[in-house]
């Protein structure tokens, strides 16, 4: 049973799981390790394969940008593979989900967390998916479309999730700019002020945000949002105009620079330069904001903003997209 497979990956003998409950096969490569700054190595341990495809364990959850480190090195020698990460009570799925753009090929992270205890008919559904028959020899094609079938999805629904979130909060500061504003301008300010509000939001999943120690500050920005902004939303273009203006600023030439803004980094190469003066928003985009913090943006591959922004751009798309106003 599905149930049965989620328990035994709890127990973290992702080798037993795989080889006994899974059907797969036993492991051909050795440890990985990937040397830290802090000279805390990570080890990722290949504990099942399958005619290539390897399944690889890595007790710690170093953190996005870390993880991404250790499975570059992991990608030298599997192209295929399933990294687990995991510690105390959650682990960490990851896979390199494929999609064809134009002539070429997009990869990128698709991931799925899981914590002990907790139900999770959807991580079940993939581990039950991924299990091999004990009477048929595969073949890999077959086997990878198994976990293409198991995984890529959560990284396509990730990304149409993105896309919702964007065009909701495309309309939620459109709304703000009076009907007489010009129209090519106000939408030249939007969709800086998105790319602004994306950078940051990957800044929050991959640990763009450090302390004077250089250890990580996750989620600094949805904290700034969720703390330092009205519930009802009536001071959150005023509070972004100050996180802008602060990150465009060098820390040398900050003067009374309030605490929550404080630990933002000055980013150089002129995404924060240009003025904008956003209008008067309300909750709707304060909402919207901390509902596209919740996503894993670190999984969402960059090649995809373009046609997000222009979709989002265009009312019909953003109405079929669900999120109308």
């Amino acid at each position: 049973m599905s149930s049965d497979l989620v328990s035994q990956s709890e127990k973290r003998a992702y080798g037993d799981l795989f080889r006994l409950d899974l059907n797969w096969g036993a492991p051909d490569h050795p440890p990985i390790i990937l040397e830290t700054d802090d000279d805390q190595p990570l080890t990722a341990t290949n504990v099942s394969s399958y005619k290539g495809l390897r399944v690889w364990e890595c007790p710690s959850l170093p953190g996005s940008a870390l993880e991404a480190k250790l499975e570059q090195l992991i990608a030298k020698t599997s192209t295929n593979r399933l990294v687990i990460f995991h510690e105390n009570d959650k682990q960490v799925w990851r896979w390199p989900s494929r999609s064809s753009k134009g002539p070429g090929v997009i990869s990128r992270p698709a991931r799925h967390e899981h914590r002990t205890g907790s139900s999770d008919p959807k991580f079940a559904a993939k581990l039950d998916a991924i299990r091999l028959p004990e009477d048929v020899i595969l073949d890999v094609n077959a086997v990878l479309t198994k976990v293409r079938d198991a995984f890529d999805v959560e990284t396509k629904h990730e990304t149409k999730r993105a896309s919702k979130l964007m065009a909701q909060m495309y309309a939620a500061v459109e709304k703000g700019y009076p009907d007489t504003f010009d129209e090519k301008e106000r939408d030249h300010q939007i969709s800086v002020t998105l790319a602004r509000v994306l950078f940051l939001l990957f800044g929050d999943d991959t640990e763009m945000w450090t302390n004077a120690n250089g250890d990580p500050l996750p989620d600094l920005f949805q904290d700034f949002v969720k703390d330092h902004t009205a519930r009802d939303g009536s001071d959150i273009g005023e509070r972004i105009s100050d996180l802008f203006s602060t990150l465009d600023t060098p820390r040398a030439q900050r003067s009374g620079t309030p605490d929550e803004l404080a630990a933002f980094p000055y980013v150089n190469g002129g995404i924060f330069e240009e003025p904008i003066a956003l209008p008067t928003l309300d909750e709707d985009f304060r909402d919207a904001l901390l509902k596209a913090a919740a996503v894993d943006w670190s999984t969402i591959s960059p090649a995809i903003f373009g046609s997000m922004f222009q979709s989002v751009r265009d009312a019909q798309t953003r109405r079929e997209l669900g999120e109308h106003y």
